[in-house]
C-alpha cells in the first residue's frame, strides 16, 4: 500500500517556494524521509521566517489525527488499522483516537 506523508506549509512561504520549487521539494522529501515517529519537524527553506513542517510519514495502514493551528501541528494519535474493511477500520480508528485524546463519548 505504500506510505502517506503530511506537510504543513505556512502560506507566507509561497513566494520563497515559487523561486525554487525543485529545491524546496528536494528539501521537503529529505525531511519527510528522515522523519521518525509522531514528532513534527520544522525546516526552513530560503529564509528563516517561513518554515514548513514535516508532520507525519507513516505506512498507509496507519491513520493519524492531527491538530493544526498557531503555525504548528500536533499529532494527537496514530493508530495502525490492520487489514479490516474500510467501514469497520474508520469506526475503529475514530473510537481509538477519541479514547486516546480523552474524548468521553468514546
Amino acid at each position: 500500500m505504500g506510505f502517506n506523508s503530511v506537510l504543513m506549509i505556512l502560506n507566507d512561504a509561497y513566494d520563497v517556494i515559487d523561486k525554487d520549487p525543485v529545491g524546496w521539494w528536494a528539501k521537503a522529501k529529505h525531511e519527510l524521509t528522515a522523519l521518525r515517529g509522531d514528532s513534527p519537524k520544522s525546516f526552513g527553506f530560503g529564509n528563516h521566517c517561513n518554515p514548513t513542517e514535516a508532520v507525519v510519514c507513516h505506512h498507509a495502514d496507519v491513520t493519524s489525527l492531527i491538530a493544526v493551528g498557531g503555525n504548528h501541528s500536533t499529532v494527537l494519535c496514530s493508530i495502525h488499522n490492520g487489514q479490516t474493511s474500510r467501514k469497520r477500520r474508520s469506526s475503529r480508528t475514530t473510537e481509538s483516537c477519541g479514547r486516546e485524546v480523552g474524548l468521553s463519548s468514546y
